[in-house]
């Protein structure tokens, strides 16, 4: 199934994160957390270019509302603004599409006040989506991709972002 065309326009975080296939080369923060960096970093030559996207765009997502830390739900807004096959056929088996659902979900965000942190902080439930991504994918033996990420977030109990995936009933 091919991808929607872009949507008019618009102001903000959805319009900007869907324009482009390669997200800005903007100065980033590093994690703070050594075990996320290391993950990501060995996980580096094993994960897709487009779940390397989706990192960078939840980062930037995050940057965006000015929260104070990456969680599961910026991780989710991240996945929804990178173009992936895979995703589109799982949206597509519920009657979705991703410019959709990213929409959607975007409008659940609040823009907090923290100012622009010199690390980032990642939550403790999106610490274990990415162990469970890399685990998943290992087992697998193929590299991460946004769906393993999807998947991985879909299996937490609580959250905001497994809670709009359960609403939507978008299963892996």
């Amino acid at each position: 199934m091919a991808e929607p065309p872009l949507p008019p326009y618009q102001t903000g975080f959805h319009w900007h994160a869907l324009s482009s296939s390669v997200p800005e080369e903007e100065s980033v923060p590093p994690f703070a957390d050594p075990e996320i960096s290391e993950l990501l970093h060995i996980s580096h030559n094993h994960t897709t270019r487009q779940a390397r996207i989706a990192i960078r765009r939840a980062v930037q997502a995050m940057l965006h509302f000015k929260h104070g830390m990456l969680g599961t739900e910026h991780l989710l807004l991240g996945i929804l603004s990178t173009p992936d096959q895979q995703l589109t056929s799982v949206l597509a088996k519920n009657g979705l599409d991703r410019v959709q659902v990213h929409k959607a979900f975007e409008a659940a965000f609040v823009y907090a006040d923290v100012m622009r942190p010199p690390v980032i902080l990642v939550t403790p439930s999106c610490k274990q989506t990415f162990r469970r991504a890399v685990e998943e994918a290992s087992n697998q033996q193929v590299p991460v991709t946004p769906s393993h990420l999807l998947f991985s977030i879909r299996q937490e109990d609580t959250g905001m972002a497994q809670a709009f995936l359960k609403h939507w009933n978008i299963t892996y």
